[in-house]
């Protein structure tokens, strides 16, 4: 057999270095490429932010002093007046019942600040009413709120539970099923108090606190017969029953001679002097809350009464209509970053003010604080009321807790200089684009003895809370669609094609794993004159995720969306957490990332939950009933089943062109 080589053989032996040496400059290429695409997620790329975004904070101001014009501020005290001329003066007379005092707060369930309050002063509390039920049609019967949150409320309560029976309908009353009822036959009537009933005894209440407002009485009182009948069948069963009565016209509508006997305490509201409706002007002055309890004081028995004093604040724009309820740190917050010289606490109404520019708008603020709630308290037990309602805990000035906690009448000496930096996230402004400012400070006042016996108090500088600066729509009529969690196949080529039909631009945050899958629909979307945003590569909750996986998940999809259409976008909304107001300090946290890198953070006040299992009419209703709320609307295209967004987006369309709106 003839000896032959290998086929490969190199007798010059020059392959093998040749071969090590491109495959280590291939290595070393390789190495360069990695890092550099490793680095190129971690290092944010360049976003040029708006300059209307970028000067947001600037846009508050206080006033100069020497160009405001001096302004009245409204006090009506012509109801009030009616009610004290009808009922002859009786004397205060405080009664020596010797119960214990009630320490009563109204809760609402889905803020997580009232949670943080309540785990805080528990043991302070009586009585806790959170707002849980609602009667507004009689067909519909009594309604739950389903972000009550009754079951995390009963673990941590130690007090007794009054749950609120309104006839609110979300922030408006409706007075039609409450009057029907209260003019229909036995029948009805016991239908109604059995359920009522069963839903208190199911959450293992102590009782109703009803909150009835603007009702017609009937022509035979048959709203007084109606409440007393309520109470009577609750009394059978163990259950007390508490009435809110309001401290306005409306006062003389109630029997209290046919309540008395069965009502058990009656909720006196002494915070709505002035409204969002009225004029700026004081919440609750001293002489108004002390008119109303002289009124109770001759008409009824104060023993049988509570006092429910406000701890909020009312924001007005001037020249307008609008107005906003605010918590105390937004008050703060609003003077403290405006630099407000004139922040005071007036006399004699004993409540604070200030005024100051946002957005080149001029802003009265007037708000309740420890030192109102003080007064009143004060007041009120001088009456010999039976005890006292916190309206509403969480947004309260956190001394107010020292004025429950204290047995006899509170001093100026009961209170400390400080005004500590609660748990609390505040806000400036109307509008769903933010700009947080994460600054925290102690704030600091002095209070002092009055002459007349009350309590004062000066402001030296207000606390500094954890703040969202935010931007509206130029128009109350321009609207946003948004559509989260896509893009997919199944739902976002249909929903591109009504819009494209219909004219309108929309903008879809895209989730950056989603994105990579479709990248022609991502294309798609930017060809046909959309707007894309930044939701993240994965879709986790940002709030619970360390800030340097925060950033990586953003500038990953920042640049997959710029290999795939040649432009970026400077707009990002955290998953799960697209509520225009954060309730919970660790969900700033992507916006402040997310702002580091350039963004502008578009959260949403307009969220009809398309993701629950609802057809496309109640997806409509639900829009149709928040849109006054806001100007973003929160839909999805992706992340499940989204054949009702499809199917409603239509008559959504439809729905928006009839009120004039403009995309």
């Amino acid at each position: 057999m003839r000896k032959q080589g290998f086929i490969f053989h190199d007798e010059r032996g020059s392959r093998w270095p040749r071969f090590k040496l491109l495959a280590t400059v291939g290595i070393f290429l390789t190495i360069i490429g990695l890092s550099l695409f490793i680095f190129s997620l971690f290092v944010a790329p360049f976003i040029d932010q708006p300059d209307s975004f970028k000067g947001i904070k600037s846009k508050i101001r206080s006033h100069d002093q020497s160009l405001k014009l001096p302004r009245e501020h409204q006090v009506d005290h012509r109801a009030l007046q009616r009610m004290l001329d009808k009922n002859q003066a009786a004397p205060v007379l405080k009664p020596s019942h010797g119960a214990p005092e009630i320490r009563s707060a109204f809760f609402y369930g889905w803020d997580d600040a009232a949670f943080r309050s309540l785990e805080k002063h528990k043991e302070l509390l009586t009585h806790l009413c959170p707002e849980y039920l609602s009667f507004t049609d009689a067909a519909e019967g009594i309604q739950e709120d389903a972000d009550s949150n009754l079951d995390r409320i009963s673990e941590m309560a130690t007090m007794k539970l009054m749950p609120v029976l309104s006839n609110l309908d979300g922030s408006n009353r409706i007075p039609g099923g409450v009057e029907y009822l209260s003019q229909a036959g036995a029948e009805e009537k016991k239908d109604f108090i059995i359920d009522l009933l069963n839903r208190l005894k199911k959450v293992k209440a102590s009782g109703v606190v009803i909150d009835w407002e603007e009702v017609d009485a009937g022509s035979d009182n048959e709203l007084s017969t109606f409440v007393a009948e309520i109470a009577t069948e609750l009394k059978s069963e163990g259950l007390e029953t508490w009435l809110c009565i309001t401290m306005d016209a409306s006062f003389s509508n109630w029997d209290f001679e046919k309540l008395v006997p069965h009502v058990g305490r009656f909720i006196a509201l002494l915070h709505d002097q002035n409204g969002e409706t009225d004029k700026p002007g004081p919440i609750a002055s001293n002489d108004w809350v002390d008119g109303w309890l002289q009124v109770i004081n001759n008409c009824s028995k104060p023993e049988q009464w509570i006092a429910s004093l406000g701890c909020h604040g009312m924001d007005w724009v001037v020249g307008s209509t609008e107005a906003e309820e605010i918590s105390f740190p937004d008050a703060m917050s609003r003077a403290g970053n405006a630099g407000c010289q004139d922040l005071r606490f007036t006399d004699p109404e004993k409540n604070a003010t200030f005024s100051y520019f946002y957005d080149n708008k001029e802003h009265d603020v007037w708000f309740l604080d420890a030192t109102s709630f003080a007064n009143h308290w004060n007041s009120a037990r001088e009456f010999g009321f039976a005890g006292l309602m916190l309206s509403h805990m969480g947004g309260e000035d956190p001394s107010i807790w020292k004025v429950i906690a204290k047995e006899g009448p509170t001093t100026a000496s009961d209170f400390t200089e400080t005004i500590p930096n609660m748990e609390a996230i505040t806000s400036i402004g109307y509008g769903e684009v933010v700009s947080l400012d994460p600054t925290t400070t102690d704030g600091r006042r002095q209070f002092s003895d009055a002459p007349d016996g009350t309590i004062s108090c000066k402001y030296l500088a207000p606390p500094a809370y954890p703040t969202l600066f935010r931007l509206s729509a130029t128009s109350p009529d321009r609207v946003t669609i948004t559509f989260d969690d896509g893009p997919d196949p199944d739902w976002t080529p249909g929903i591109l094609d009504i819009l494209k039909e219909r004219g309108f631009k929309a903008v879809f945050f895209i989730v950056g794993q989603e994105a990579e899958l479709y990248p022609d629909l991502i294309r798609r979307i930017v060809a046909e004159g959309h707007e894309i945003g930044n939701h993240s590569f994965t879709h986790p909750n940002l709030a619970e995720t360390p800030t340097s996986i925060i950033r990586l998940e953003l500038n990953a999809t920042q640049r997959l969306i710029e290999s795939l259409t040649g432009v970026s976008t400077t707009l990002f909304r955290p998953p799960y957490n697209a509520d225009s107001h954060p309730s919970k300090l660790e969900e700033l946290v992507p916006i402040g990332v997310a702002q580091s890198l350039g963004y502008m953070t578009i959260l949403e006040k307009i969220d009809p939950r398309d993701w629950q299992d609802i057809d496309k009419e109640e997806l409509l209703t639900r829009i149709k009933r928040e849109r006054p709320k806001g100007n973003i609307i929160l839909l999805h295209d992706g992340g499940g089943d989204r054949s009702a967004t499809l199917e409603a987006l239509p008559s959504i369309l439809d729905y928006l062109q009839e009120r004039g709106d403009q995309a």
